[in-house]
């Protein structure tokens, strides 16, 4: 955009706002032209497809624009490699297509004390909790579209200790999240199991001709199957959850082996080891169950 986009002194909404290094342009409009448009509330931005953002530290003069309330970033094929201060009035964040891994790698809470609106679509993105960052006045959250994106609904309660709603569509590894059958929680609403879209199918092995593991993995996952019931540790059936976001509740299997892990410390020290360590964080275990009815009576 050329550089007399600065005489827009009224302008309140830009959108299309490409970063990056200019090549054919002379006089390109920059971001620190844009924190000197006094009534700039709302801006869509594009680091374009393969501009190097971080060569040019253009983002850095985004915590200048003082009267920005609304912030959208389109990323392109390259993220940044420093950290991006927020404008301190800004109300709500839109990532798209994030190329970066962890959301802290780049963004901290504490840049932006105002923000209630924290909105992630598409992308890389893998984490967006740890350590003692707090997003403490952040009231909705809404992600999208994030298959690599891990994170246990516990961590996300102890980073988001504010949050009133929740939106979580096309995430298959936040299977712990509670959200209903539209992918929303709410602060209030007691959402059960049998209310959302999540259905748990135990996982028997007992019969002939059965299909292998990867194919059961691939069928409760066609048919919006979010949690699995295994009897008792089968590590072919481990392997292939992996990644898939299937929630499991692993048994500990027969009475043999209950009376080994109840009296023998280091026996059950190795079966976690063995069985749930070694499986993890890959696959997403919920709950570890002794199964009483498989017992044989005294």
């Amino acid at each position: 955009m050329p550089e007399e986009l600065s005489c827009l002194s009224n302008l309140v909404v830009l959108k299309g706002f490409v970063v990056g290094r200019a090549q054919s342009k002379v006089n390109p409009c920059r971001l620190a032209i844009l924190a000197r448009m006094p009534r700039l509330r709302k801006l869509k931005l594009c680091t374009g497809k393969h501009c190097a953002v971080a060569g040019d530290d253009e983002l850095r003069h985004l915590e200048h624009c003082d009267n920005l309330r609304s912030l959208t970033i389109v990323w392109g094929t390259k993220g940044v490699s420093s950290m991006i201060a927020l404008p301190a009035r800004l109300e709500k964040l839109d990532l798209q297509r994030t190329p970066m891994n962890d959301l802290l790698q780049f963004i901290q809470p504490s840049t932006s004390a105002s923000l209630r609106k924290l909105y992630i679509r598409g992308g890389r993105l893998r984490a967006m909790t740890g350590g003692a960052a707090c997003w403490k006045n952040v009231e909705i959250l809404r992600v999208r579209f994030l298959k690599n994106m891990e994170c246990e609904w516990r961590d996300l309660q102890t980073s988001f200790p504010n949050v009133m709603v929740v939106e979580n569509w096309g995430c298959d590894k936040l299977a712990s999240w509670p959200c209903n059958h539209l992918g929303v929680w709410k602060r209030g609403e007691t959402v059960t199991r049998s209310a959302t879209s999540f259905v748990g199918v135990c996982y028997g092995m007992r019969g002939t001709d059965l299909p292998s593991p990867m194919e059961v993995v691939e069928l409760y996952k066609s048919n919006n199957i979010r949690l699995m019931r295994l009897y008792h540790p089968n590590h072919q059936v481990l392997s292939a959850l992996c990644g898939s976001g299937i929630g499991i509740i692993l048994g500990v299997g027969d009475n043999s082996i209950l009376e080994s892990l109840g009296y023998d410390q280091a026996a059950a020290t190795n079966w976690v080891r063995t069985n749930v360590q070694a499986y993890s964080p890959g696959v997403s275990f919920q709950y570890i169950a002794v199964d009483i009815r498989r017992c044989n009576p005294s």
